[in-house]
């Protein structure tokens, strides 16, 4: 193969060496550069006869290989447009290219390049210049030697800098004419940056030199675009009368693009946030991006010291990475979890993905690492979440916006009897009948609106049982689609204990309102939080219409507590106080007993207040002084009965004897006048007495108008007094009644005194109607008087004990109540009919025949 390669190359040479001399030249010169040449013979068929010895060290591929296999020329020229068997060799007369194009390596890499294409002495050449190429570090590039190319751009100056000469290369790669940029003109174009002017200028001063310099210099193209040109420099004729600058130079705009751009690739890899590791088939770090350091804590220079079992937890030995290895191998591409550990020896879990790749023989691991540590987190939250919403006691329903169950947790399908599949089968509606769609729509037009709210209502279960609960319903958006998630809660307890609690709370509140005593809450600015019936009836209003007053206004009618005020203390010393008091503004007596409420740390909450009325019983303190005095009235009456009895026996006695004489007849009407007066005073004593005298109870036959007319006897010198005048119609046929003489007494006097106060009181005259009647098996008494009358609520309560509307000292407020007492004993009944203004009567009515006792 290599003696038929040599042969071709030595007919190639010789064919075309009489129409251009300098081929053999090209193709040695072709040799030392990065650009492949390939000459086809165009008859009778186009076939390749000759290839370049460069392209081993440019594709990996001998010119054997390409002699013997010209399909590995199809992969070139077909991608620029080029289909050698349809053209014909006249086709070619014209060159064509540059045309960008891609070289198939050995390497599993391909080159990039430019395709020349030109027909020369019957024959077609193709010549493909090869841009650099990536060695083994990314960030190094390496290119071939240079050397100048087959077709330069060519441009001349004068000696004193104006342009001499560019070829139409030149022409094509900054998209000036010659005839626009000759002379002078290139200066003011705008081709020409201002740094390339200065090189330019810089090589003119040299112009005794005959030396190769290198140049590379931007321009700037008719387009606006930017292009680079790389090359030689060399005065010609140097030492002559016309010497001139000739730069020969190529278009290396291509690459100067494709190095930022390899540079820009290399400055994110090394400032991504990912973790980039390069590794060798043995597992040794050939490269990593900074990243990678910072996420391992080592320096660049140590860490490109270890291999990927040093830090993987999961690929420990070598064993381990040759397994990892042939598996990359055999798929190019792996993507797993592991996790990772840093120079402290922390773990750190990593997100992989790992690529096969061969370069330059060598075959390489690159793996992109990121730090997962927070999805971790996060996934580890998510599912704890998940795990806590699905054994979450309170119910969870998911629900669309068509009021669709779409998702519930264990607690709701297991509380409502059904099963996951059965409950995401039904609708709001089957759960809670009163949840209508058209009740739905509104409801999720509130909550679309709040984003949330809460409600009380009831679920049904499967077996028709009422579930009450107690729902917060939250608006969720995901991925454009509205939901509705329910949290439940069962208050089936809470319900039965609050049940239990307004039980609880009615039967302390009856409690509390029907102590007798007054019982009051203050909290500690004297507002009445709490008071019962007895407090408001007390005050003749109703509960709530002192809550939150102030007591001091309530019970005293000032505007501030009260000097050494008993609840001060009482809250100050948290101890209980005792206080007596006379509230004048409702004329009672109180004993207050004040307690201190506290909380479970000892701070003070307010008082609690319990008076107790003692207003009867100082009425009755007072009766009872009065009554002692009367006591000791009637003893001293007593006394002064037996005292008035003796000089009233003389008198009546002297009085009789001397009517026996014979004396004149008005003296003697003046002793019988005498006798008279004292036999009545004698009997009003006798009737005091008897009347003060205690005596058993002791029933017996008593005719009641025997005994009005003596109660009369006894009232006679008051009613005198007092203008009172008595009118009595007594039944003459009365029949007698058994019963206790002296209690009837008792009660016909009381009545009657109460008339006699009450008619001089009103009128200062009056008169009382005294009436006894047979009433079917009663006998009926009827007092009636002209006095003031009563009102109702008056009417109501006069047989109460100690109720008496006498002014103070007048009256006890037991007379009635003694009397209703006594006829109740008797078997009988008195009560009375009166009004404001007409007077009173008073009835008692006593069975003739009283049963058995």
């Amino acid at each position: 193969m290599q003696d038929r390669y040599k042969s071709c190359r030595t007919n190639a040479e010789q064919s075309v060496l009489p129409e251009s001399a300098c081929l053999a030249e090209i193709l040695s010169m072709i040799e030392s550069t990065r650009t492949m040449a390939f000459i086809f013979e165009t008859s009778p068929q186009l076939h390749l006869i000759y290839a370049s010895p460069n392209t081993p060290a440019l594709s990996g591929y001998l010119p054997a290989d390409y002699l013997s296999n010209p399909a590995l020329l199809d992969e070139i020229l077909k991608p620029a447009g080029l289909n050698l068997d349809t053209r014909t060799p006249k086709q070619f007369k014209t060159p064509l290219g540059p045309i960008p194009c891609y070289i198939p390596s050995k390497t599993g890499l391909p080159l990039s390049g430019e395709l020349l294409c030109k027909l020369y002495s019957g024959k077609l050449i193709c010549l493909i210049h090869c841009h650099g190429q990536v060695q083994n570090n990314p960030s190094q590039l390496a290119f071939f030697n240079e050397a100048p190319t087959l077709m330069p751009l060519i441009i001349s100056f004068e000696p004193d800098g104006k342009l001499l000469f560019a070829n139409r290369i030149f022409e094509e790669a900054t998209g000036y004419p010659a005839s626009e940029i000759s002379g002078d003109k290139w200066q003011s174009c705008g081709l020409f940056s201002e740094e390339a002017k200065e090189r330019i200028a810089q090589m003119l001063q040299d112009s005794q030199s005959d030396s190769i310099q290198p140049f590379e210099i931007r321009l700037i193209h008719k387009n606006g675009h930017t292009c680079w040109l790389s090359g030689h420099s060399q005065i010609i004729n140097p030492g002559t009368v016309s010497p001139y600058l000739q730069l020969s130079a190529r278009d290396i705009t291509i690459c100067k693009k494709s190095e930022k751009m390899l540079l820009l690739t290399r400055f994110a890899v090394e400032r991504a946030t990912d973790a980039v590791f390069w590794t060798d088939a043995e597992g040794k770090f050939v490269d990593v991006n900074q990243s990678a350091c910072d996420s391992l804590g080592y320096k660049r220079e140590d860490l490109l010291k270890l291999k990927v079992t040093d830090i993987d937890a999961l690929i420990t030995s070598q064993t381990d990475w040759e397994k990892h290895w042939e598996k990359l191998k055999a798929r190019t591409y792996l993507h797993f979890e592991s996790v990772h550990r840093n120079i402290q020896g922390s773990s750190i879990p990593v997100e992989i993905t790992a690529n096969y790749l061969q370069y330059d023989k060598m075959e390489y691991n690159i793996a992109i690492v990121r730090n997962i540590r927070q999805r971790k987190e996060a996934e580890k939250h998510l599912k704890f979440t998940s795990f806590s919403m699905e054994h979450s006691a309170d119910l969870i329903i998911w629900v669309n916006q068509s009021g669709n169950i779409i998702g519930a947790n264990r607690s709701a399908y297991q509380s409502l009897g059904y099963t996951h599949d059965e409950l995401c089968s039904l609708t709001v509606e089957d759960i809670n009948p009163v949840c209508t769609p058209e009740r739905w729509k509104t409801l999720w037009g509130r909550l679309k609106h709040d984003i949330k709210y809460a409600m009380e209502t009831a679920l049904i279960t499967k077996d028709g049982q009422k579930l009450p609960i107690d729902v917060m319903c939250n608006f969720l958006e995901f991925e454009g689609v509205d939901y509705c998630c329910a949290v439940v809660r069962n208050i089936t307890e809470r319900k039965n204990v609050y049940a239990k609690l307004l039980h609880a709370a009615e039967e302390w509140r009856i409690t509390f309102d029907n102590i007798s005593e007054i019982v009051f809450l203050l909290d500690n600015d004297f507002n009445i939080q709490r008071a019962n019936r007895a407090f408001a009836k007390a005050l003749n209003c109703q509960p709530q219409e002192i809550l939150n007053k102030k007591c001091y206004e309530v019970l005293h009618h000032t505007n501030c507590p009260q000097v050494n005020c008993p609840k001060l203390v009482a809250s100050d010393t948290q101890k209980t106080q005792y206080i007596n008091y006379f509230e004048e503004t409702i004329e009672k007596h109180f004993q207050e007993t004040i307690d201190p409420i506290l909380d479970t740390d000892g701070q003070s909450l307010g008082t609690v207040h319990i008076l107790k009325d003692l207003t009867e019983h100082h009425k009755m303190a007072a009766q009872l002084m009065i009554t002692d005095r009367l006591a000791s009235v009637g003893e001293m009456a007593a006394g002064l009965a037996h005292e008035l009895n003796n000089p009233l026996t003389s008198v009546i006695g002297f009085s009789e004897l001397l009517q026996e004489k014979k004396l004149p007849e008005d003296l003697q009407r003046d002793i019988q006048i005498i006798s008279q007066e004292a036999l009545r005073a004698a009997e009003v004593i006798r009737n005091l007495l008897a009347f003060a005298r205690r005596h058993e109870p002791s029933k017996d036959w008593v005719d009641m108008n025997v005994l009005i007319h003596k109660v009369l006897d006894i009232c006679n010198y008051e009613q005198r007094v007092n203008n009172i005048h008595i009118v009595t119609n007594l039944d003459a046929d009365l029949p007698e009644i058994k019963a206790d003489y002296f209690q009837m007494q008792q009660v016909l006097l009381n009545i009657i005194i109460n008339a006699e106060y009450f008619i001089t009181k009103a009128h200062g005259e009056g008169t009382i109607v005294i009436s006894s009647s047979r009433f079917e098996d009663n006998i009926r008494i009827s007092i009636k008087d002209d006095g003031p009358g009563m009102s109702e609520n008056v009417l109501n309560r006069i047989f109460d004990p100690f109720f008496t509307t006498k002014e103070v000292g007048k009256g006890t407020g037991l007379g009635l109540s003694i009397g209703h007492g006594i006829i109740t004993q008797h078997g009988g009944k008195l009560y009375a009919e009166s009004s404001e203004g007409k007077g009173a009567t008073f009835f008692i009515e006593l069975p003739i025949n009283p049963p058995a006792q």
